[in-house]
């Protein structure tokens, strides 16, 4: 009895090695789009973080200085401060320097030249890319409300919120972060 010799090649054809390339390629270009994004995201949340920072530095200064102040606070608007929009007359631009940009390396500084000379942050002399911090003082709480006297041990507080807002001028508003803080004397 006499056998085949035909036998197959060993190895991968012509258009089956195209056909892998093409699959590779396809992988490399969707994991080099997940890495754009995902610096995206990262310098997204850096810049969160220089925010965040900026309006916490704000509260802390407030908080450990003297009280008087806040006889100044407004009576509440009919609705929470981050729901007015950038440059509203319910805010201001901090008084204690409100103008930041951030190097390349991440330093933090002060734009001395705009602080005290420009009253909102949407100013044609702000450039795009700087940070603003506005501030807020209201009476009661974020909501409106008055201090629950009960968690007081029966006196009657005043309470008071301390609102920061940090924006970046060229950036959606909704991107600002919010802080508040509420006080109660």
């Amino acid at each position: 009895m006499k056998r085949s010799t035909t036998r197959r090649g060993h190895g991968f054809t012509l258009l089956e090695t195209l056909i892998s390339l093409a699959i590779l390629l396809i992988l490399i270009m969707g994991l080099l789009s997940a890495m754009g994004l995902a610096l995206g995201n990262i310098s997204a949340g850096q810049g969160q973080q220089y925010k965040a920072a900026l309006s916490e530095a704000t509260t802390q200064a407030r908080m450990l200085s003297s009280r008087q102040p806040l006889v100044n606070a407004q009576n509440y608007p009919g609705a929470a401060l981050d729901t007015y929009p950038i440059d509203d007359d319910h805010w201001a631009v901090d008084p204690a320097g409100a103008f930041f940009t951030v190097t390349p390396n991440g330093e933090v500084k002060e734009l001395d030249a705009l602080n005290g000379a420009v009253k909102k942050c949407g100013d044609a002399e702000v450039p795009v890319g700087t940070y603003c911090r506005e501030v807020g003082l209201v009476r009661g709480m974020p909501n409106g409300d008055v201090a629950p006297i009960a968690a007081f041990g029966g006196f009657a507080p005043q309470a008071y919120t301390l609102w920061t807002r940090v924006s970046r001028k060229g950036e959606s508003p909704a991107r600002a972060h919010v802080h508040r803080e509420v006080i109660v004397q």
